[in-house]
């Protein structure tokens, strides 16, 4: 574009030849005397080839008038199954506690530490049992508690209990009855913690080439890094060195890697590749279906293959694409009364006092997330929950 010139007369203080924003896509500059408006010019965004198949991710600049497309993500879930940065499967059965990233040389003292039991499985397969997420100051413990079906999410930070929903001026964490949310703005991270399985995403832009644990960076070729950086070409070798003793408590040999099974495909697996499919351009599938049909194969229960499911429905849903799948496996979530199973519920629930208000109506950085819509327990159509901490659904009107 042209740029346009305003004769005018300009403070004696703007150096004549300085350019400053106008805050609108434009850059103002003094020049003899006048005000030139020219538009800002940004380089043009190349689509990075992602190694992880996720499609890249478009992030603005801090001016808000550029913009470029980075790749992302890191997850995990299952028995657990671990995908990592690069988009890496391999399945690792662990009984301790383990790194599954932390920074190489740390700059926001951000780490996820993992920890595994063994699950009722006579194939040895082990579970996550917690998260630690640990970030500047404080360490966010991530637990659930599973009475009569119910489940509970239970949050530590630095030690204490907090009720949920919760938010600082660091982090915000929510829950849904299901799986609870830690959203780290700052650095845009985000960790989910669903008992069976987690999820964590972490940008490109922020974190590439300085993580390291079970799970990496962009770059294949580094994906199995041992602590002293050695890189061996199996990641199921690697994960057991990332094991974390805690009060010099004592980490059991992981088991010998089998020889793989060759196991068919379920039918409750191919679930992944039809009624999924709108989700396949944002989130690869592919993964999943290994572990769907590694859980089963190892364990004969075909419930165990539900853990894939609903993860890639976690995953889909952070995406911003919310699938109704339980009807399609023939299973129901069970809510404790009065509240009832939704495919697609808001990620804080609105409530009769003014708890829950203050995040939904002040303008902050989690508010581009309160759009999101996953499962969980939420109140009746109709009803609105009475408190967060009282499990009373009342009409509308409160």
């Amino acid at each position: 574009t042209t740029p346009t010139t305003t004769p005018t007369t300009t403070p004696t203080t703007t150096p004549n030849g300085e350019s400053i924003p106008d805050g609108k896509c434009s850059n103002i500059t003094c020049i003899n005397g006048s005000i030139v408006h020219e538009h800002m010019h940004c380089a043009p965004a190349h689509l990075p080839v992602c190694v992880n198949n996720h499609p890249p991710v478009k992030v603005t600049d801090d001016s808000g008038c550029c913009s470029t497309y980075e790749c992302q993500v890191c997850s995990g879930f299952g028995d657990p199954h671990y995908i990592t940065f690069d988009g890496t499967y391999y399945p690792f059965q662990g009984n301790c506690s383990y790194v599954l990233v932390k920074e190489i040389h740390p700059k926001y003292n951000f780490s996820v530490i993992i920890d595994n039991v063994y699950c009722d499985s006579e194939d040895g397969l082990s579970c996550p049992k917690s998260l630690t997420v640990h970030y500047k100051s404080f360490e966010i413990f991530m637990a659930q508690n599973i009475s009569n079906g119910i489940v509970t999410n239970l949050i530590d930070i630095n030690g204490k209990r907090v009720l949920l929903p919760f938010e600082n001026s660091d982090f915000r964490i929510t829950d849904n009855g299901i799986e609870s949310l830690v959203v780290i703005p700052a650095i845009s991270a985000q960790v989910t913690f669903t008992g069976m399985m987690f999820y964590i995403s972490l940008p490109w832009q922020k974190f590439h080439g300085n993580t390291e644990g079970q799970t990496c960076d962009n770059n294949r070729t580094d994906d199995c890094r041992l602590p002293n950086g050695t890189i061996l070409t199996s990641c199921e070798k690697m994960a057991p060195h990332w094991h974390v003793h805690k009060n010099d408590s004592y980490c059991p040999p992981s088991p010998t890697p089998e020889p793989p099974i060759q196991c068919p495909n379920y039918t409750i697996c191919e679930i992944l590749s039809s009624v999924f499919e709108k989700c396949h351009k944002v989130v690869p599938y592919e993964p999943f279906m290994k572990g769907c049909n590694y859980d089963i194969c190892h364990t004969n229960k075909t419930s165990f293959g539900c853990t894939s499911l609903q993860m890639y429905a976690e995953e889909c849903s952070m995406a911003g694409v919310c699938i109704d799948w339980r009807p399609e496996t023939r299973g129901k979530f069970r809510c404790e009364s009065p509240r009832v199973y939704k495919a697609c519920g808001p990620q804080i629930e609105e409530t009769c006092d003014a708890f829950n208000l203050r995040f939904l109506s002040e303008p902050s950085e989690f508010s581009a997330l309160e759009t999101m819509r996953w499962e969980g327990c939420y109140c009746p159509t109709g009803t609105t929950l009475l408190s967060p901490f009282i499990d009373a659904c009342v009409n509308n009107s409160c």
